[in-house]
Formats: structure tokens, sequence, C-alpha cells
């Protein structure tokens, strides 16, 4: 009876990890499509954070939404083929921590009315520490 109980909480932990993996991937994919989509809007985010040389911003507008949807596709693959989350959350932890980073720099010197850049919002940021917690957060749950 003990085992059994043992065994169904140990389902239960994992599925709920499996489902956190998920619907992070989810978002990080979505994120990078939606970059994908609006190439000229991404780059408009990017250029005004300030953080990316002008040089740079044309590798990381074609760049950043192919890591993004592949990051997101691996997680995923992660779960439904492999059965573990393990393999998908690494690489998604890491994202999130980058993204956080990036948005930790901007926020030092946050760029007036710019959007964060998402992909899912085009509204300025009115704070962008929050931002930075919700990244460190959400990288540290998938980690």
């Amino acid at each position: 009876m003990v085992e059994e109980a043992e065994r169904s909480m140990s389902r239960l932990r994992a599925s709920s990890g499996a489902l956190v993996v998920l619907g992070c991937a989810g978002w990080v994919a979505l994120s990078g499509v939606s970059k994908a989509c609006d190439p000229v809007a991404f780059a408009s985010a990017v250029s005004a954070h300030g953080v990316v040389p002008a040089a740079g911003i044309d590798v990381a507008v074609r760049l950043v939404p192919i890591v993004e949807i592949l990051t997101g596709m691996v997680a995923v693959y992660s779960i439904a083929a492999a059965r573990s989350a393990r393999w998908g959350v690494l690489p998604l932890a890491a994202v999130f921590m980058c993204l956080a980073a990036y948005l930790a720099v901007v926020a030092l010197d946050p760029p007036a009315g710019a959007g964060c850049g998402c992909g899912l919002s085009q509204e300025a940021v009115r704070s962008w520490w929050p931002l930075v917690v919700r990244n460190v957060a959400l990288g540290a749950c998938c980690a």
C-alpha cells in the first residue's frame, strides 16, 4: 500500500514537471514564431533596447527566433518521445536565463517607450525588473 502511494506520488511529480516544461516550451516556441513572423517589429525593439550593436541586430533578428523555436521543439520532443523532460529542460532553462540577463542589462538603462521584443506584445514596458524576475523564475522552474 505504501509503495503504491509512493509510486503514484512519483508519477504525479513527473507529470507535473512535464506540464511545467511543456508550458514553458510552448511559450518559448510561440515567442520565436511571433518574432519570425514580424522581424521588423523585433528588430525595432532590439534596436531600441540599445544592447546589441547595430551591426549585430540583423544577426540577432534571424538567430533568436530559430533558437527559441528549436529549443521549444527539443523540450516537447524530450517529453513526448523520451518520456522524460530531462533533456529538454537544460536548453529551455538556458534560454530563460539568457533572456533574463539581456533584460537585466536593458533594465539598467531602460529605453523610453520600447516594447520587450518578445513578440507576444507590442506595448511599451513600464518596468523591466518584473520581466527579469519572471524569466529567472521560469528558468529555475525548468532546471
